[in-house]
């Protein structure tokens, strides 16, 4: 995604060539391709919302309204949720997609950017850029179950070794947690 050029570029991984770049949105910022559903999700920092792009019919198929500068997003192993980080409202949205609607919003740590789901989708971690620190929510129950310290300023998260490692850069240390 490009913010500044309000576009969603889409690269043939095979070939190595961008296949096509679109115009999506005010200010596109996360991504995430739902598994086998043939969907793409992007986050619209400066719209507060989430555009469904269908890749075979080439359009958008819904803008869901969020809350504030959307960022970080993740879909379930599964393709049925979709959870956004909502940085400004120290929030993450829980998506269904298959009704496109949000079916609830919860509290995290202060402004929120990473995220990502272990494989089971059972646990969901976001990457708090404020509070310097991680949240680990329960995604059953949608609440949180610790708070992790890290670096200074975090913001992006990915998870190794099957989940049990997690990985957090750290933009005014220089550093990975």
């Amino acid at each position: 995604t490009s913010p500044e050029g309000k576009t969603l570029t889409l690269i043939d991984g095979q070939r190595r060539v961008i296949r096509q770049t679109l115009p999506l949105g005010d200010g596109p910022v996360g991504v995430a391709v739902a598994p086998n559903s043939g969907r793409i999700y992007v986050a619209d920092w400066y719209g507060h919302y989430v555009s469904v792009y269908d890749i075979a019919g080439s359009q958008v198929l819904k803008r869901i309204p969020v809350g504030k500068s959307p960022s970080g997003i993740v879909v379930s192993a599964d393709g049925s949720k979709v959870y956004v980080a909502n940085r400004d409202d120290n929030s993450v949205s829980l998506i269904d997609a298959t009704s496109l609607q949000v079916k609830s919003t919860f509290s995290v740590g202060r402004h929120p950017f990473g995220i990502t789901l272990t494989a089971d989708s059972k646990r969901l971690y976001t990457a708090n850029v404020e509070s310097n620190d991680v949240s680990v929510i329960d995604t059953e129950s949608q609440r949180l179950v610790k708070t992790v310290k890290v670096g200074e300023r975090p913001y992006a998260i990915a998870l190794a070794h099957g989940g049990k490692r997690v990985f957090v850069t750290n933009q005014y240390d220089n550093a990975v947690t």
